[in-house]
């Protein structure tokens, strides 16, 4: 932060820090021209406070860069679910293929993602980024973006889904068929007695006859 100072002076603003309030504060000055410059100071400080380094998050004040910070931990069910997927983006080698893809830096910190970058390369980081957390590996998406990029290069007509890999399911939930509640099943196989019974072959036998005396 100490040289923080001197990047706002070169864009025409005042920077100050309140070590006893733990508080950073930008404003404008007499030499001001730009009023959009403040609001991009105001988004330096917030990339600061989330721990981005100065170098890259002095970039927020250059006219063509656009800075977001996503809150990532909103999108996973549990504390558990998060560090898995947090650790499968925090790869160093998925990192350095995103920002060579999109033009943007993503920095990991805490439960946010902060993305750095062009307008159109920071919505493509932060789809892959989003996806990572909705349980679709990154590396997916990062084939996807290679090859939306050839098409483009190409300049292929018509729809591009045939050409998109799409991920594989590799869990299949397998149903399990319960027995409804209530009620007797009915399947149930009648007995021996029972088709005697319908054919008449039982009552031929005089001890069939006595046993159900017996039991009236």
């Amino acid at each position: 932060l100490f040289h923080a100072p001197d990047v706002c002076e070169a864009k025409k603003i005042a920077f100050s820090v309140s070590y006893d309030e733990m508080a950073m504060e930008v404003a404008t000055t007499e030499q001001t021209r730009d009023p959009y410059i403040f609001i991009k100071a105001g988004e330096m400080i917030q990339l600061l406070s989330k721990g981005v380094p100065l170098e890259d998050a002095a970039r927020a004040l250059e006219d063509e860069v656009f800075s977001e910070i996503v809150p990532v931990n909103l999108l996973c069910s549990n504390e558990k679910t998060f560090e898995r997927r947090r650790k499968r983006l925090s790869n160093p080698k998925i990192l350095r293929a995103i920002e060579l893809l999109t033009k943007c830096s993503v920095y990991l910190s805490g439960k946010v993602a902060c993305i750095i970058g062009s307008y159109k390369g920071l919505n493509d980081a932060k789809d892959i980024v989003t996806s990572c957390f909705e349980n679709i590996h990154p590396v997916f998406e990062i084939r996807k973006l290679i090859v939306k990029k050839k098409l483009e290069k190409d300049c292929v007509e018509g729809s591009w889904e045939r050409f998109i890999p799409q991920p594989k399911k590799t869990h299949s939930k397998q149903k399990v068929s319960r027995r409804p509640r209530g009620g007797m099943p009915a399947d149930i196989k009648p007995r021996k007695e029972d088709l005697q019974r319908e054919t008449g072959e039982y009552y031929l036998r005089g001890e069939n006859i006595r046993r159900d005396e017996e039991r009236e």
